[in-house]
């Protein structure tokens, strides 16, 4: 990773206002993460992107479940579509990487998607709690990293997030100190074609105003795919294996206080 390269971009407005000005500005990269995607999907599974993403697209039945949960964020993506010239299945399908390699049976190895840890300590008497993890996309991706602040003026939360250009967030954190890290367990659960999806998950968390609201949210949504999350906030911290079946909070230690899990 370039670290001077990453781009930082402030979207204000409405959702759908947001994707559009994200499309606009970014419209070359995204364009460019697409092929790189498709690269990778030619060479991991020897099939044509298009007839496969078609097929994937067909089946998928998670757009009901994120207009349940998690609104606003289909109207970003529709505005990321049009903004940046891409098909909506496209652009949805960025956000769908963990989701698409448990579908298609692979474990992403030509995108490092095996290789994510994270990590979390709780507030102590000389330290605010924090969380953090890797994230190894590989294969092309070097480049292609982008910090996101995300201003809803409907609401008094603003979130910073870590994306991959096209992507609507990996990882981040709100202004009210709610955050969140992913580590992929896919390989290891069973996973659906329904339920929402994992990034919407996350930033369904992001839009939590606390850490008790964000542990109600990610234990009471559907889960498509199997996924771990790490969630913090200023005094607080929690690991949570979740899949379709079910959501476990994990802790490895003796010690709540201390979390940690890798894939």
């Amino acid at each position: 990773m370039n670290t001077s390269k990453i781009g930082l971009l402030e979207l204000q407005g409405s959702p759908f206002e947001r994707g559009l000005i994200y499309g606009k500005k970014y419209t070359d990269q995204i364009k460019k993460t697409i092929r790189i995607f498709n690269s990778i999907i030619k060479l991991d599974f020897k099939k044509e992107p298009e007839n496969f993403l078609s097929e994937y697209y067909e089946k998928q039945n998670y757009i009901s479940s994120i207009k349940q949960y998690t609104p606003g964020l289909w109207e970003e993506i529709e505005g990321l579509a049009e903004g940046s010239g891409c098909l909506v299945r496209d652009i949805f399908i960025q956000q769908l990487m963990d989701d698409f390699f448990a579908y298609a049976g692979d474990y992403g190895s030509e995108l490092g998607a095996v290789r994510c840890s994270s990590a979390g300590v709780a507030k102590n008497a000389d330290n605010p709690s924090f969380i953090g993890q890797n994230l190894d996309w590989g294969l092309g991706f070097e480049d292609s990293y982008l910090v996101i602040k995300n201003s809803d003026p409907a609401t008094d939360i603003s979130s910073m997030l870590i994306a991959t250009h096209g992507s609507i967030g990996t990882m981040g954190v709100n202004n009210k100190s709610v955050a969140i890290c992913t580590n992929a367990i896919w390989t290891v659960t069973n996973n659906s074609l329904t339920g929402l999806p994992v990034t919407f998950v996350l930033r369904g968390v992001l839009d939590c105003q606390n850490y008790e609201e964000a542990v109600v949210f990610i234990k009471s949504v559907k889960h498509a795919t199997g996924e771990n999350f790490i969630i913090g906030d200023k005094d607080n911290v929690g690991c949570f294996e979740c899949s379709p079946n079910k959501v476990a909070e994990y802790a490895p230690l003796k010690d709540p206080k201390r979390v940690y899990h890798t894939n």
